[in-house]
């Protein structure tokens, strides 16, 4: 008879291992694979061509033209609204007068690698290969004449909380 409590602790740690089985099957979730048509639209918009590709001075860009820009950048970043955009002057970013811009077209060039098959960023990045090696003014002059600056921030216009820009995390690691 002395037996009967060793059965009896074998039958309890069987049903702890079962409920723990159960208790970790109700962690995992079934993969379930969300069927999209294949006619569906991409939901990230085509920049349409627009003046830009003729040749006018982004300055003289219309407000309903930069309105329609904050639009398609606050759809392509996932912004609420375009209202996290305001159009700003070249002459607005801090350090621009002075930054040394040729460190920008190598890191260009690699984007083009990608986004030149869109008809937008050919002839940007065709003149952008032009400009290897050349003056750090002559590439400032490129860059305000082909893209317009934007200021990201909060709704209510404060800046506070927003991080822009790219980073390379470096984590080092052994065995």
């Amino acid at each position: 008879m002395n037996s009967t409590p060793a059965i009896n602790l074998i039958g309890q740690v069987r049903w702890l291992h079962l409920l723990a089985i159960i208790m970790l099957s109700a962690c995992s979730s079934p993969n379930v694979k969300k069927e999209v048509p294949p006619d569906a639209e991409s939901s990230v918009p085509i920049v349409e061509k627009s003046k830009l590709d003729q040749k006018i001075p982004l300055t003289e860009l219309h407000t309903d033209e930069v309105l329609g820009l904050k639009s398609t950048l606050a759809q392509l970043f996932s912004l609420k609204s375009d209202t996290h955009l305001t159009n700003v002057s070249w002459s607005e970013l801090p350090g621009w007068e002075i930054d040394q811009v040729t460190d920008g077209i190598p890191a260009l060039l690699q984007s083009c690698r990608v986004v030149q098959k869109f008809q937008e960023w050919k002839d940007i990045c065709q003149k952008a290969q032009l400009l290897v090696g050349e003056p750090n003014e002559k590439q400032r002059q490129f860059y305000e004449s082909n893209f317009l600056p934007f200021k990201v921030h909060n709704e209510d216009k404060t800046n506070a909380g927003l991080v822009t820009g790219y980073y390379e995390p470096l984590l080092m690691g052994s065995l």
